[in-house]
């Protein structure tokens, strides 16, 4: 044998030991996952929004309304649209909206009265994003007041269902 098998040993574990250490700390095999479930996602970070214009398109102007994301895995609500004064019929407004994530919006409108007998009031909702598949949305209520939830993704059906 040339050389000797325990010399060989020392200088191969004197190699491995400092790369082993660097590759530890290169893959952070000792921290803990920065994001392991959605519920811990941390406030300030920020997911990719986009611009989209809404139309809001009335039976009759209402008091008042407003339309909420709710965010995932908690109660929390985040309003997005509101408005109590002077709302013309049809409303637009720009918004940012999550891009490529299915969210919850929540939607309250106050009328004024009561429909008439056998009449209802009614919302048309139109989402545009700049960019992304937009969306029709049609809601009515036979009361004053209207409360619905509604999803919404600025993605196409296909991409939602790829892995």
């Amino acid at each position: 044998m040339r050389g000797s098998p325990i010399i060989q040993a020392l200088i191969l574990l004197c190699i491995f030991l400092p790369l082993g250490y660097l590759g530890k700390i290169y893959i952070q095999i000792d921290q803990k996952p920065t994001v392991s479930t959605t519920s811990e996602i941390p406030k300030n970070l920020a997911h990719d929004f986009v611009e989209a214009e809404i139309e809001l398109t009335f039976s009759s102007p209402p008091v008042s309304y407003e339309l909420k994301r709710l965010l995932p895995n908690s109660s929390s609500e985040i309003s997005i649209l509101k408005q109590s004064s002077e709302i013309e019929n049809p409303s637009y407004e720009d918004v940012a909206l999550p891009s490529h994530h299915m969210t919850t919006y929540l939607l309250d409108i106050v009328w004024y009265q009561e429909p008439s007998e056998g009449s209802r009031h009614f919302i048309q909702i139109n989402i545009s994003p700049t960019y992304g598949e937009p969306k029709s949305l049609s809601f009515t209520t036979h009361s004053k007041d209207l409360l619905e939830t509604f999803e919404y993704s600025s993605s196409s059906p296909n991409e939602l269902s790829s892995p």
